[in-house]
């Protein structure tokens, strides 16, 4: 069910985006439309986690990396911001996608309610960035290591939040039930750390080469018709 909802709104993304790309739908409404979606969204999410008795410390504090993004997302699709789209395309894009693939969704009473949230809110931060450079705005490949450093700056505030508060926040206190993470636990915290630290970098250096390509492609495509034009 999960998969089937995925790709639903992976088409509809898409979709949108195409839409967008080509100027037969308005950025403006796609804008409002991504930022209505998440809002209710994360207002259902919410209301969950306080109908059903759960730990709001431990769960609604916006220290997760997704659940900050989101946060960041809601602003950007209103009024979006250079800092912001460099931060959501080479941090907040990669770990949605991440958080997707290897879910860690909150137990709920209303469980299926609460699944289709996650997976609804993390798609929607992909989507940002994505509907950001279907509007013609590219990444700039300068601004991915400011985007790593706020990351680690940001890591660093949420540990120490989690050791004043004993929460879990961006699983720096323990990996995640049923994650690949749970076997880097197990080697030691200082390993952990440094597995963390080098896999985030390993993805802002990813999406940096993305960057590259996009820019390299946008390139090409503006001499084909620089060509064009002259004939």
């Amino acid at each position: 069910m999960q998969l089937i909802g995925l790709a639903a709104w992976g088409y509809a993304a898409a979709c949108a985006l195409w839409g967008v790309r080509t100027g037969r739908i308005s950025v403006r409404a796609v804008r409002a439309a991504a930022a209505a979606l998440l809002a209710g969204s994360m207002s259902v999410t919410v209301a969950l986690v306080m109908r059903g008795g759960m730990d709001r410390i431990q769960t609604l504090l916006p220290l997760h990396l997704c659940s900050a993004c989101a946060i960041l997302s809601l602003i950007f699709y209103v009024r979006p911001a250079q800092w912001m789209f460099a931060f959501l395309f080479y941090v907040g894009m990669p770990g949605a996608a991440l958080a997707l693939c290897f879910p860690a969704v909150a137990v709920s009473r209303w469980q299926d309610a609460m699944d289709a949230c996650f997976f609804l809110t993390h798609a929607l931060v992909i989507f940002a960035p994505a509907l950001h450079i279907a509007s013609g705005t590219l990444p700039e490949e300068k601004h991915a290591w400011g985007a790593y450093a706020a990351l680690l700056l940001f890591a660093g505030i949420v540990y120490a939040f989690n050791a004043a508060l004993g929460t879990n926040y961006l699983f720096l206190m323990g990996a995640p039930a049923g994650t690949p993470l749970v076997w880097l636990w197990r080697q030691g915290r200082i390993a952990y750390y440094a597995a963390l630290g080098a896999l985030s970098l390993a993805v802002v250096t990813a999406q940096r080469a993305v960057a590259r390509l996009l820019r390299k492609r946008s390139f090409r495509a503006d001499e084909r018709k620089a060509r064009h034009s002259d004939v």
